[in-house]
């Protein structure tokens, strides 16, 4: 299954939509699941907070959600 590859959603929006990409969050490090930042946060953002390229974080959310 593909993501919404928009970096404008929130973080909440898409573990939501789709949980397994907790994952990708967890493997890097990130407190975004479960953080209280998370429905305000868009993924873009959380990218750049965390110093990572917008366009990795999003293909590795990707490909997570596609494994399921």
């Amino acid at each position: 299954m593909a993501i919404d590859t928009d970096p404008g959603q929130t973080v909440e929006r898409l573990l939501r939509a789709q949980p397994e990409t907790a994952r990708v969050f967890l493997r890097r490090k990130m407190a975004c699941v479960g953080c209280v930042m998370s429905p305000f946060e868009t993924v873009g953002e959380v990218a750049r907070i965390y110093g990572i390229a917008e366009g990795e974080l999003l293909a590795d959310l990707a490909a997570a959600a596609r494994k399921g």
